[in-house]
């Protein structure tokens, strides 16, 4: 017996959704980091009220170097009609002092 496409979606979807959710109660339980990897995000975003929109700098007249690479790390979709792709990457930065951190020197951040 076939089983009709609304099927097959439905339980892509549901798949998807129940491994969403175990990623993020991995997450929440502390399973994907340890306690230098927390108190380095933590410091980066969450102290003094992370501003996404401002540059963070004593001196306004002071230029800040970063050094930063993209790779594709991923093709999701191509819309070749409106020229859009949907695609996964990974951007790395440079860290000041990953010493502090004991050794981290990257991690990865939700693009939300």
């Amino acid at each position: 017996m076939k089983r009709s496409p609304f099927v097959s979606c439905l339980w892509v979807t549901v798949l998807l959704l129940v491994g969403a959710v175990l990623d993020s109660l991995q997450t929440l339980s502390g399973g994907l980091g340890s306690l230098d990897e927390v108190r380095l995000v933590s410091d980066l975003f969450d102290k003094n009220g992370y501003n996404p929109l401002i540059r963070p700098v004593k001196n306004v007249n002071e230029t800040i170097v970063i050094s930063f690479s993209l790779a594709l790390s991923q093709l999701i979709t191509v819309d070749e009609k409106n020229q859009v792709m949907k695609t996964n990457v990974w951007l790395q930065m440079t860290q000041v002092n990953p010493q502090y951190y004991a050794q981290y020197n990257s991690f990865h951040d939700s693009p939300n």
